[in-house]
């Protein structure tokens, strides 16, 4: 009888830790794929409003007459609503992965792409109040990517500097070759990093500084989609005056391109 008892007490705690551990284990998967929803809706919202807001700038230009549609500014246009309906479709169809996350690789001149996105930056530049400087980049030079998710991925960046840098700064884009990598940089007058804080701005749901609300997924889409494409983003922090980040990619030679092709 008494080892009857022993064995039901030790039947029923081990009974009672099993469920306690099940409860947790649902609580703990529960919260995991809370996490991965959030993560998926703020980088969807993320590149949707990119994608917005170099629509609506691009159709303001357009509106205003200064370009005609058959330019660079209706091409930009074109792209960017091609691209909603791409991420929308994608996420109506249930997928966990944004559409623009690689796997479309081409040859790209860089010359074009970064022309490209300096006429999308440039109108959120003068509504930040911020000047917006391109360096020149070597006809010569072109990148085995898929164009819109590294072009999604710099503007990111981009639009991070517009928000951090300082009223009346500057912002700098170039793009140049080092050895068999191509170097994309986007640097900042944000006045510098806080300690420690370099090795978390990739984190999604982080933001830091007091600059204007956002998801926090900017910088860490950014670095996803240059991941899919076989790169790394980095950044620098220059104290008491700003941050650098730098996108590192293969390089490809590409024929020379005469700049009146360009536009």
């Amino acid at each position: 009888i008494d080892e009857f008892h022993t064995f039901n007490r030790c039947l029923d705690n081990a009974m009672a830790d099993a469920v306690g551990e099940y409860a947790y284990a649902r609580e703990n998967q529960t919260e995991v794929a809370a996490n991965a929803a959030g993560v998926r809706n703020g980088r969807f919202l993320s590149e949707l409003r990119n994608l917005l807001r170099s629509s609506t700038l691009s159709f303001s230009i357009l509106k205003a007459g200064r370009v005609g549609p058959g330019g660079s500014t209706g091409a930009l246009l074109e792209r960017s609503l091609a691209n909603m309906v791409k991420l929308v479709e994608h996420a109506a169809e249930g997928a966990s992965e944004s559409p623009f996350s690689g796997g479309l690789r081409r040859r790209v001149p860089l010359a074009a792409l970064i022309a490209d996105i300096h006429l999308a930056a440039a109108p959120r530049a003068a509504a930040s109040n911020c000047a917006l400087f391109v360096g020149t980049v070597d006809y010569s030079l072109a990148i085995d990517v898929d164009r819109d998710v590294v072009f999604t991925a710099v503007m990111g960046l981009l639009t991070n500097a517009f928000k951090f840098t300082r009223d009346g700064t500057e912002v700098s884009l170039a793009a140049r070759a080092s050895a068999d990598r191509i170097l994309i940089s986007v640097s900042d007058h944000c006045g510098g990093l806080a300690p420690g804080v370099e090795g978390k701005m990739f984190m999604p749901f982080t933001r830091f500084g007091d600059g204007p609300p956002g998801t926090g997924l900017g910088l860490s889409t950014s670095r996803i989609a240059i991941e899919a494409n076989r790169g790394t983003l980095s950044v620098h922090d220059v104290p008491g005056k700003g941050c650098v980040f730098t996108i590192d990619l293969p390089r490809m030679l590409s024929p020379a391109v005469a700049p009146a092709a360009m536009y």
